[in-house]
């Protein structure tokens, strides 16, 4: 049935070859229309556009009649395909570089394509074409197509295991970014693949080459509905980072209330209750006179609201212009630790806090607020629920002042410590946006703190220490 397809002089795979390249060149246009200036965006449609003229080029071949203009188009064909594998992999260290290092400038990917696509009409290209499995003109690989087929070949595998390590580090947002890209990727490829066959006498034809097509298409719509690629993602995922810090003062602010509150309560039953029977009032009292009694109500009160205004400073909105001053670093730090204590004691974790009174550090105090906070409860969220150690302490030496947060959890190993602070980094924790060490750092160098880590997996713990200038402080 397939042999007999015929759709304005093109056969079942000359229509598919048009459908692919027609679809991926629209991807590939649309895409370079919407993010221009996006580097992921742009390697895509320059991978996209590779597929297209492949797949057009591909079409044409497949209309000859004579084997002198099918090898003439096939040539042509393979001339766009040695720029598909490299384009794929421009794409694909473009997208993971915030979990597996920056890509190469992009030119450098299209250097050894050109030089291939040079030797595109040599004969030890293609020397010729065959008829095989119904198939006419079908191309004979010269010894260069079987070089490149192993290099493509490797560089795909590569790109794949680039989307798959960064999968794994990621955090639940962009993996499912990277899920969508692996999937349908690889349909395309697989689809695509299947042209190989017939050249190395395997009669099996490639009726999947659709696939490509209908990958490019369900890519198009995730990027439409889905905002694939978006660089909103960050800012939104940002935005997560910081409600799930909220959720955690509100759990710390739920926590210090309730004592306040329920002594209040009981304060206040008693005395409805002394309106009926003094003599019970004052027994409840345990000997405390009524101006005793009315003065704890007082001060529980007061504590509630104590709590309420340092939760509402803490957590106000503020506008993003940097307000640096001479903050007092233990106050800084009792603030912050107070809203975890909750969880602190939750998890019997031991707290040690050495911070000498009076030592105080220029900068802006909700950053600096931010700051101790992430830190914190990266430490508390990477120790076991059994417990464990941490430990805050400031000193000042050789013109710098230096704040240690440390803990004895497992440690963090190298290859995750190369890129700590980029964004959606979790390091295997099933909950977080990855976001809380990428906000750390740019508050830090917001401020003109340096920060360091000093880990090491093999033997346990982790210790983040953040560097001030004295000098900055006279300012």
């Amino acid at each position: 049935m397939i042999e007999n397809f015929n759709v304005m002089g093109l056969s079942y795979y000359g229509v598919t070859g048009l459908f692919n390249g027609l679809v991926a060149l629209g991807v590939g246009l649309y895409i370079l229309w919407r993010g221009a200036g996006n580097p992921v965006y742009r390697s895509f449609a320059a991978f996209s556009i590779s597929v297209a003229l492949w797949s057009m080029a591909y079409a044409f071949w497949q209309r000859q009649q004579s084997e002198s203009d099918a090898l003439f188009f096939i040539r042509l064909a393979m001339t766009f395909c040695y720029f598909i594998p490299f384009s794929f992999l421009w794409f694909a260290q473009t997208f993971t570089a915030e979990e597996n290092g920056e890509a190469l400038p992009g030119y450098l990917y299209f250097i050894l394509p050109c030089i291939l696509a040079t030797f595109g009409f040599h004969p030890m290209t293609i020397p010729g074409v065959r008829d095989i499995a119904g198939v006419r003109n079908w191309p004979l690989p010269g010894p260069f197509v079987n070089v490149f087929v192993l290099l493509c070949n490797g560089l795909v595998l590569y790109s794949f295991w680039l989307l798959a390590k960064s999968w794994r580090l990621a955090a639940a947002a962009k993996r499912k970014q990277i899920l969508w890209v692996g999937i349908l990727t690889l349909g395309a490829w697989v689809g695509g693949s299947t042209n190989w066959f017939l050249w190395y006498g395997i009669a099996i034809p490639p009726i999947p080459n659709f696939f490509v097509g209908v990958c490019f298409i369900l890519i198009a719509y995730a990027v439409l509905s889905a905002n694939l690629f978006d660089l909103d993602t960050l800012t939104e995922l940002v935005t997560d980072a910081k409600l799930s810090a909220l959720t955690t003062f509100a759990a710390g602010m739920s926590h210090e209330l309730r004592n306040p509150l329920y002594i209040i309560k009981s304060r206040a039953e008693i005395y409805l209750d002394s309106s009926k029977n003094v003599a019970v009032a004052v027994s409840a009292q345990r000997g405390k006179s009524p101006e005793e009694a009315m003065q704890i109500v007082l001060n529980e009160a007061t504590r509630a609201m104590d709590i309420i205004q340092r939760f509402s400073n803490f957590v106000k909105p503020k506008v993003d212009v940097s307000s640096k001053q001479v903050v007092v670093l233990k106050k800084v730090i009792d603030d912050v630790l107070w809203f975890l204590s909750s969880e602190i004691t939750m998890k019997g974790i031991e707290l040690s806090v050495d911070i000498p009174e009076g030592l105080t550090v220029y900068s802006d105090q909700r950053d600096l607020e931010e700051i101790i906070f992430n830190l914190a409860k990266n430490s508390i969220e990477a120790m076991s629920a059994r417990g464990g150690r941490l430990s805050i302490s400031a000193f000042s030496k050789e013109g710098k002042i230096a704040v240690l947060v440390s803990d004895n959890g497992p440690g963090i190993n190298k290859e995750i410590k190369r890129h700590l602070f980029t964004p959606f980094l979790t390091h295997g924790k099933v909950h977080g946006t990855g976001l809380g060490l990428y906000l750390v750092k740019k508050l830090a160098d917001k401020n003109d703190i340096s920060i360091r880590l000093d880990s090491d997996k093999s033997r346990g713990g982790c210790q983040f220490q953040l560097a001030f200038s004295i000098s900055a402080n006279l300012v």
